[in-house]
């Protein structure tokens, strides 16, 4: 009876143990559900910030990628040298990064829902410890790319310029680098999800879909509905931002304004990308340099 009653108890441990980790998978995918909300509910209070750094290049450095690598980047040729190569990558990526600071600028007043968000995900219980890991690590990512002040843009142009337009500065460099990187990198391969995932929402989706609940709302599939839609909608809210930056540092091309997504009469978007495909659960091996 001893015996027995202790194999007993051993089994219920291990089904509270199990627990932990999908109804953590239900905690999160709700608190994410609230902070789309919120996030949505931000974008009009997202443009001040954003006009303020277009304000700041039209005062301190109009004009100042006229004529550089980021005004004339064109598609590689057979006959292009590594160097010139070097340099278009170089170009496309600052691009990109200055992206990236108009859209942390349009986060800023999410700073305080995010760090809610992430006090949240610091507080739920995994039996797996590589689900926490990825969300921890997830969750401080975010937290980097919301909270950051405004760069001094002329000054990170300035920068660029002096490296002969190669060496990117680490404010435009739009992935995670360092160790919090590497972190990244480790967490997901920890559950087979790719040694080169990116650090983002859908990522997350996919290492969580190994402890899916099914049936229970909100889920996996329709978060990243959500997660997708809300990307949409930031971007047609950043495009005018987008555009106006750009003719103010001197660049010819424009981007093309976005389309919103078409809806429903309920108002929902009808743009569904399916479910994220889960991890495979088994770690991969992964090198790192050095």
């Amino acid at each position: 009876m001893v015996v027995s009653g202790c194999g007993s108890q051993k089994s219920t441990t291990g089904a509270r143990a199990t627990d932990h980790s999908h109804s953590g998978t239900n905690t999160y995918l709700r608190a994410r559900a609230a902070f789309l909300r919120t996030s949505r509910a931000s974008l009009v209070a997202g443009n001040a910030p954003m006009a303020a750094l277009v304000a700041q290049v039209r005062t301190s450095c109009p004009g100042s990628l006229r004529g550089t690598p980021a005004d004339n980047i064109t598609v590689p040729a057979r006959h292009d040298s590594v160097a010139a190569l070097q340099t278009q990558l170089a170009a496309a990526e600052f691009l990109m990064g200055l992206e990236q600071i108009l859209e942390t600028a349009q986060r800023e007043p999410l700073a305080g829902a995010t760090q809610r968000f992430a006090a949240t995900v610091a507080a739920i219980r995994w039996n797996d410890p590589r689900i926490r890991d990825v969300l921890h690590t997830f969750a401080e990512i975010e937290q980097q790319e919301g909270l950051g002040a405004h760069p001094d843009l002329c000054r990170v142009i300035h920068e660029w310029a002096s490296s002969g337009y190669r060496k990117l500065p680490a404010i435009t460099q739009a992935e995670p680098r360092g160790a919090i990187g590497r972190r990244w990198m480790r967490d997901m391969a920890a559950l087979g999800c790719g040694r080169f995932s990116g650090a983002n929402p859908t990522e997350v989706l996919s290492a969580l879909s190994l402890y899916q609940t099914p049936n229970v709302r909100p889920g996996i599939r329709e978060i990243a509905a959500s997660e997708v839609n809300l990307n949409v909608e930031a971007l047609h809210a950043r495009s005018d931002a987008t555009r106006s930056l750009r003719q103010a540092l001197g660049l010819r091309k424009q981007v093309p304004r976005p389309q919103r997504p078409r809806r429903t009469r309920s108002g929902r978007t009808l743009k569904d990308p399916g479910e994220p495909p889960a991890c495979s659960g088994k770690p991969e091996l992964i090198s790192e340099p050095g």
